[in-house]
């Protein structure tokens, strides 16, 4: 709930509107910020909120401001010819 906006209703939305739109992944902040600008739009997460569009729009440049950090580990060693 630290995204601009958030709060228990939206979350709930989030959630049915991922199932009804059958997007996959986790239901997660990971999952939710890496999401393209347009799915979010199309999420439709404030819903008959008269500052939709503006809300939306926060909630797209807090994403954007996420880093996108991936990580991978990569072991070597140094090992004599096995004969």
């Amino acid at each position: 709930m630290q995204l601009p906006h958030f709060d228990d209703d939206v979350i709930s939305r989030l959630k049915k509107r991922r199932a009804e739109l059958k997007i996959q992944g986790k239901n997660d902040i990971y999952n939710f910020i890496r999401m393209e600008k347009e799915q979010i739009e199309e999420l439709d997460l404030f819903e008959g909120d008269a500052c939709k569009a503006q809300k939306t729009a926060d909630l797209i440049a807090a994403c954007n401001h996420f880093p996108r950090v991936s990580c991978h580990v990569s072991v070597y060693t140094e090992i004599e010819k096995l004969d």
